[in-house]
């Protein structure tokens, strides 16, 4: 009996930790290749913008990328590609 109370002390106090688990989520990149900062781009016409997006905790096309201005949603719910490419 006092064997087996033993085995069973030690077994749960192997299991008791001070530690918790942490999981971390890093933030995904994008960058706008297809497009400089202070580009000009004339009313009225019609462009298309590609850009990059990654994301070190997921793969490319599980990721969702909305492209937006300061007036509000582009393009929304765009799965990129393998590569992470991504248009509008």
């Amino acid at each position: 009996m006092t064997f087996l109370f033993s085995s069973l002390l030690l077994a749960l106090s192997g299991c008791r930790s001070e530690e918790s688990l942490k999981a971390y989520n890093s933030e995904p990149q994008a960058t706008i290749t297809s497009h400089s900062e202070g580009a000009e781009i004339q009313e009225g016409y019609t462009i298309t913008l590609v850009g990059q997006v990654s994301d070190a905790n997921h793969l490319n096309p599980d990721l969702l990328v909305t492209w937006s201005t300061g007036n509000g949603d582009l393009c929304t719910d765009i799965v990129p590609t393998e590569t992470g490419e991504t248009s509008c």
